[in-house]
């Protein structure tokens, strides 16, 4: 069936991680598993296919509707060709997350270095660098291209994702077609969150619906058998692999259901109208004093939650049930957000869903809705015609306001490396001296110090060590010059960003040396302080 196409490439990208990782294990032991793992997963995956096709292929091609198939494979390869278009500008994956996914993933690729040094021990999201590393052993790409290159093809299938979570909860085609369009062109993110090398949470979110999907449909079978329990458990780990605050979500999701399906399952529709009604009005008073989701669904943006709000009476008079659902997974993931984690865990992240990964996610419950809205609203059209009607106006505003998500091109914010980037670190490589430390400028987050210009893929590109220092540092000040000159090679690094390091070498020659300097971007030798 169509539902199970939908859900083979997402849930095969979670199998691909987990078996992946058991040959990146053996490779520690036999270097060779690395490329006959890769081949014999994509050979296993192939098989799969031979033997569903073989079993369902003739009913397949009786029940398809061929026109909607087409239409749907055109649409989905100019939606690949879209996100693809996004690469044209870049020279290396955006803003600083993407060098330390960037060396993770040469680390995994590397079979002499082992596992226990892998990764940092407040690392905690693995699955898509697993996932990369396997498609780099299989085509050779340079991770340069890969990282953002896989980045965008996951953007490609989140429509697919939807389709399958939308149908599953609904039954409802027409419900389904809405959401996945809407869920791919309507809202910024989670695709403007590729900019900020958000890689494995844009996997996460974009897996996590055909997730539930499939875990609702195991659950929905008559007898639960023992099969089907470990199916669910093993998608549940290997979807919080490839992002633990996905973990979140699947509680709010869980919570929605037992709320819908269990503690509200004999009551009137009338209660579940002012159920859905009450619950959306709590989203809505903590939307307002939410500034990350306000920046987003505010101003030039505006036009698509009003659509949400004209197609909303819609969805609570026809689907208040679901709707509901969508009510209480919204509230729960608004009031979880700013909660913070426990000390014992020690990692980076400080909320259990920060501000950047709620304003990712918030469109899956937006486009349920608007797929729950719109399918209500085809129903009540009884001529062809106005079906059509509906079709046209839902279309058009959709691709109408498809131009103002700011998410096909990278954007200046984050678009670090610059062709004269790439020739400082081909530098450094070949004339800085072993042993050298490299200074790069860095501006403060909520979890610390994150690099801010081209500098953050020195380490990763060159090998040298790279320090941070905040982009506004005092160069010319004794005591600041003195915290940082040593007898050791060093270096600081100016790449020419808005928060780069702003230095002249000519106000202190006796200090700074430009060794050095192409189109705005700099390398300064630091002159080892006198005794």
């Amino acid at each position: 069936s169509m539902l199970s196409i939908t859900l083979a490439i997402p849930l095969g990208t979670i199998a691909i991680s987990i078996l992946f990782l058991v040959f990146v294990a053996f490779s520690r032991l036999w270097p060779a598993a690395l490329p006959v793992g890769a081949w014999i997963i994509l050979l296993f995956g192939f098989a799969l296919l031979l033997v569903w096709l073989l079993a369902h292929g003739r009913d397949l091609v009786l029940k398809i509707k061929w026109l909607t198939f087409i239409a749907g494979t055109v649409a989905f390869l100019l939606l690949l060709l879209l996100r693809l278009a996004f690469l044209r500008d870049l020279l290396a994956p955006p803003y600083a997350d993407s060098a330390f996914h960037y060396l993770l993933t040469t680390r995994l690729l590397d079979p002499s270095i082992p596992l226990s040094a892998l990764i940092p021990g407040s690392y905690y999201h693995l699955g898509f660098h697993v996932f990369t590393a396997w498609l780099a052993t299989l085509t050779g790409f340079d991770l340069l291209s890969l990282l953002p290159l896989t980045g965008q093809v996951l953007l490609a299938v989140l429509p697919l994702s939807v389709y399958a979570l939308t149908l599953s909860l609904t039954e409802n085609r027409n419900a389904a077609r809405v959401s996945a369009i809407t869920a791919t062109l309507l809202w910024s993110m989670p695709a403007f969150a590729a900019n900020w090398g958000k890689y494995p949470a844009i996997t996460g979110i974009v897996l996590l619906p055909a997730v539930c999907a499939a875990i609702f449909l195991l659950c929905s079978e008559k007898r639960m058998k023992v099969r089907l329990s470990l199916a669910a458990v093993v998608l549940l780990i290997g979807v919080t692999w490839i992002h633990s605050r996905v973990l979140v979500l699947l509680l709010c999701a869980a919570a929605a259901v037992l709320v819908t399906a269990f503690l509200l399952k004999h009551s009137s529709t009338l209660l579940l109208r002012i159920f859905a009604g009450l619950t959306l009005i709590g989203c809505g008073i903590i939307y307002l004093t939410t500034p990350a989701l306000q920046t987003i669904y505010n101003g030039k943006h505006l036009l698509p939650i009003i659509g949400v709000l004209i197609l909303l009476p819609f969805a609570l008079i026809y689907q208040p049930r679901i709707t509901s659902g969508i009510g209480v997974f919204t509230l729960l993931m608004l009031l979880l957000s700013p909660i913070p984690l426990p000390d014992w865990l020690r990692l980076p992240a400080q909320s259990l869903l920060d501000r950047q990964f709620l304003a990712m996610t918030f469109f899956l419950p937006l486009s349920l809705l608007v797929g729950v809205g719109a399918s209500a609203l085809l129903r009540l059209a009884r001529q062809t015609w106005h079906k059509a009607m509906v079709w046209v106006i839902l279309l058009g505003w959709i691709i109408f306001s498809a131009y103002n998500t700011s998410a096909y091109t990278p954007d200046p914010c984050c678009n670090f490396v610059t062709p004269s980037d790439l020739a400082a670190l081909d530098w450094m490589k070949a004339e800085l001296p072993p042993g050298s430390t490299v200074f790069i400028a860095a501006i403060q987050k909520e979890d610390g110090l994150i690099a801010s210009d081209a500098g953050a893929w020195v380490a990763p590109l060159t090998g040298f060590s790279a320090q941070l220092l905040p982009f506004d540092y005092a160069w010319f000040s004794g005591q600041d010059h003195s915290a940082i000159c040593s007898s050791t090679p060093t270096y600081l690094y100016a790449g020419g960003q808005p928060y780069s390091f702003q230095i002249n070498a000519i106000t202190r020659p006796d200090w700074y040396q430009r060794v050095f300097n192409q189109l705005g971007t700099s390398i300064y030798r630091i002159i080892p302080c006198k005794p």
